[in-house]
C-alpha cells in the first residue's frame, strides 16, 4: 500500500479563507489575502490613489462608486515606503484627517525616513513579524513601490521575481490582508519584472487621461475575476473623486495640434521576430552587436529597443544588466517541453 503523505486539499483552503471571513474586499479590484499590482507612469498618482483609500478605510466611508467600506471604522493601514514618500504620505493624510500614528511604516524608530528592505532577510523576518501582528487592525499592506523596496532583486531574472512576490503572496495568504504593490511601466507600457503581471491578482492600471491635467486619471482594471468597467478619477487636494464614466486616453500633441503617430507595430513585429531568431540560433549574445546587424539591415534602435521591451515584457528575453557588455538572452518556451 501506498504511503499517502499528509497534505491539503482545496476544501482545507476553502475552509481557512471562509473561516477568516472570505475573501471579498472591493468586488472586482482587490480580494483579502491576496497580492494585486497598482502600475503606471512616473509622477501619475498612485500614492494619491492609495492614500485615498487608506483615508476611507480610517474614516469608514464608502470605497469608490459606493463599495461598502470592507473594514471597520479606524482600520489602520502599513506602508513600505521604498521610494521614500514619507512627506506626500504626511500631507495627503493630513488633509484627510487621518492621525500620523495610524500609519505604520515597515522601518526602524532611528530610521524612521528609511524603510526595511524586503530584499534582506533580516528585514524581511522583521517586516513578515510586524505585519502578523497589526493584521488585525489594518485595512492593507502597501509596498511602494516593488523593486525599490527590493533593490537587490534583480526585475529581469525570474528566480529574484518568483522569491519576491512568492514572498509577499505567502505573507498576504498567512495575514489575510490585501498587498497592494505599486510598480511602474516601461516605454513599450508594460510592468516592470519579469512575469510580474503573472504572479499578481489584478492589475489596476493608472493613467493619465489629459497630458496636460495632472488631476484626470484613468483606471482600468486586468486579472483574474469578474471583469469590472474603468474608472475616472480626479485627484482633488484631500482625496480622489471617482465616476463611473471612465475619460478616453487623450494622445500627446505633435505641436500642430494633431496627436502623435503611434508606434510601427508591422516594424516592431519584424524586430521582435530577428530578436527571437538571431537568439536561437545562438543564445546570450551582446545587446550592442544584436542592435547593430538591426540598423544595419536598415532598421531604427528605436524599434528594436521596443522590441526587446515587449519580449521582456511576455517574459521570452531577459536582459542581464550586471554584465558588461550588456547581454540579452532568450527564455526557452517551457510550453513546448513535456514532463518526463
Amino acid at each position: 500500500m501506498i504511503d499517502i503523505p499528509k497534505h491539503a486539499t482545496l476544501a482545507d483552503a476553502a475552509k481557512a479563507i471562509d473561516e477568516s471571513g472570505g475573501d471579498l474586499y472591493w468586488d472586482g479590484y482587490i480580494r483579502r489575502g491576496e497580492v494585486h499590482l497598482v502600475v503606471a507612469k512616473e509622477k501619475t498618482g498612485k500614492t494619491n490613489f492609495l492614500t485615498d483609500l487608506a483615508a476611507r478605510a480610517w474614516h469608514g466611508r464608502e470605497f469608490p462608486l459606493g463599495a461598502p467600506c470592507p473594514v471597520p471604522p479606524c482600520s489602520q493601514t502599513l506602508w513600505v515606503l521604498g521610494d521614500r514618500q514619507q512627506q506626500q504620505l504626511r500631507d495627503r493624510l493630513t488633509a484627510a484627517g487621518v492621525p500620523l500614528d495610524a500609519i505604520h511604516l515597515a522601518a526602524s524608530v532611528e530610521t524612521p525616513l528609511s524603510f526595511w528592505r524586503l530584499d534582506d532577510e533580516e528585514h524581511f523576518a522583521s517586516f513578515v513579524r510586524l505585519t502578523a501582528a497589526l493584521a488585525g487592525q489594518c485595512a492593507f499592506v502597501v509596498v511602494d513601490t516593488a523593486w525599490s523596496a527590493a533593490p537587490g532583486f534583480k526585475l529581469h531574472d525570474t528566480g529574484d521575481v518568483a522569491t519576491h512576490f512568492g514572498r509577499l503572496a505567502d505573507l498576504a495568504a498567512m495575514t489575510r490582508l490585501p498587498i497592494l504593490v505599486t510598480n511602474h511601466l516601461n516605454k513599450a507600457d508594460g510592468v516592470l519584472g519579469l512575469r510580474t503581471s503573472g504572479i499578481a491578482r489584478t492589475i489596476l492600471r493608472l493613467s493619465r487621461t489629459d497630458p496636460d491635467d495632472r488631476t484626470r486619471l484613468r483606471l482600468d482594471v486586468d486579472g483574474n475575476y469578474k471583469p469590472v468597467p474603468p474608472l475616472g478619477l480626479t485627484i482633488t487636494e484631500s482625496g480622489v473623486d471617482y465616476s463611473a464614466e471612465a475619460p478616453d486616453i487623450k494622445a500627446s500633441g505633435s505641436g500642430t495640434g494633431a496627436p502623435k503617430p503611434g508606434p510601427n507595430q508591422s516594424a516592431r513585429r519584424n524586430a521582435k521576430e530577428f530578436l527571437i531568431a538571431e537568439l536561437s540560433e545562438r543564445n546570450d549574445q551582446k545587446a550592442a552587436a544584436l542592435i547593430n546587424r538591426w540598423t544595419d539591415s536598415g532598421g531604427t534602435k528605436s524599434t528594436i529597443f521596443n522590441a526587446k521591451d515587449d519580449l521582456v515584457t511576455e517574459g521570452k528575453l531577459v536582459v542581464d544588466e550586471s554584465s558588461r557588455p550588456q547581454l540579452w538572452h532568450l527564455v526557452a518556451d517551457e510550453s513546448s517541453t513535456c514532463a518526463a
